[in-house]
């Protein structure tokens, strides 16, 4: 996400981003300006040699799934109860779904100091 945010700042862009949500906005006035940052943004992927509409391979599935069970465990280790993991092929079959975050099963009021303990992974670009 942040090489994407870099390169719509690059573009001129005001990139507003939210670290616990792992999210960012750009406020556009018009529509006219919505079509342009979409245009950017499309322009960033290609630069950044990704393609937003492929599916993750088995390869980055099993990256995401191990570190999805290293930040069970720190948080684990803070003391949250995090519900267990499901299989990998769960966890692949659900990910654009209903996919299992651990994080999210953090309160609202402890979030912000439990992903500073136990980051969350940045997403597959």
């Amino acid at each position: 996400m942040n090489a994407r945010v870099e390169c719509l700042e690059g573009k001129g862009w005001a990139v507003e981003v939210d670290e616990e949500s792992m999210q960012f906005r750009v406020d556009t006035a018009s529509d006219s300006e919505q079509l342009e940052l979409e245009e950017d943004d499309a322009a960033c992927y290609e630069e950044l040699g990704v393609d937003p509409n492929r599916a993750l391979t088995s390869d980055e599935f099993d990256l995401l799934y191990r570190q999805y069970q290293e930040g069970a465990s720190c948080l684990e280790n803070l003391g949250f109860e995090i519900s267990a993991a499901p299989s990998r092929q769960v966890f692949s079959d659900t990910y654009y779904s209903d996919p299992w975050l651990p994080w999210t099963e953090v309160s609202d009021a402890e979030f912000s100091e439990a992903v500073e303990i136990c980051p969350m992974p940045s997403p597959v670009l």
